[in-house]
């Protein structure tokens, strides 16, 4: 992994278990990353294939999930260079359909917890050199009317994420914001270019990590 701070970089990677987390976390260790696994279930975060790579249990939903991410850090390699959120939650049905609870579920999980979990890590992130990578999933537009609450809650955080950016490039870090094209789930709307494989994603997630963008949109992305 190519960043100021060298191989050897301890990156956190929340969703860990996912599809792209997984594949995310696979391609960061080819590249010399040392990783921190951190998601909801133990079980399923060993579908990332990595069994020497510690583990976090923690929920991005809790405030406190940052805090437990930076004690996990501590105690496995002494210090955090950089985080990666992939975890997310799809919504299922048009808004007018979607109950208050799960509405709120959705905006916890895509958007009100990844600031939580920023907001925690940041301050120990190194300077120059820290890294902060968050991972959406790309909607068409219009999104389909069954996706309209994640549609909602993954462009607040792309906001949210691209004023963060502007706010520490000066101070050496490193803020990539990615709006991938959709793996591993069913079709959302209109199609949004070839199939693309989890493995050949998590590589161009790397490769602008090493060439230190601050943006991936669903159109950069080289589709196999």
């Amino acid at each position: 992994m190519t960043k100021p701070q060298g191989a050897g970089a301890v990156v956190a990677v929340v969703g860990a278990s996912g599809t792209m987390g997984a594949a995310v976390c696979r391609e960061l260790a080819r590249r010399g990353a040392r990783l921190l696994l951190v998601g909801r279930s133990l079980s399923r975060l060993r579908a990332a294939e990595l069994p020497e790579a510690p583990t976090v249990l923690a929920d991005v939903t809790d405030a406190a999930c940052g805090d437990r991410i930076i004690e996990g850090a501590a105690t496995h390699y002494g210090r955090l260079d950089g985080l990666v959120n992939a975890a997310y939650l799809m919504s299922a049905d048009p808004l007018r359909q979607l109950p208050d609870e799960v509405l709120e579920e959705v905006f916890l999980v895509n958007a009100i917890g990844p600031l939580f979990l920023v907001k925690r890590i940041l301050p120990v992130l190194p300077r120059p050199g820290g890294l902060i990578v968050s991972l959406t999933v790309g909607m068409p537009e219009p999104a389909a009317p069954e996706q309209a609450g994640y549609a909602a809650a993954a462009a607040g955080l792309r906001a949210a994420i691209g004023a963060l950016a502007a706010a520490v490039r000066d101070e050496g870090i490193q803020v990539l914001d990615v709006e991938a094209p959709p793996v591993g789930c069913p079709p959302m709307g209109p199609p949004m270019g070839p199939p693309m494989t989890p493995e050949n994603l998590a590589q161009q997630i790397a490769d602008a990590i090493e060439q230190d963008r601050q943006r991936l949109r669903p159109a950069d992305f080289r589709r196999a």
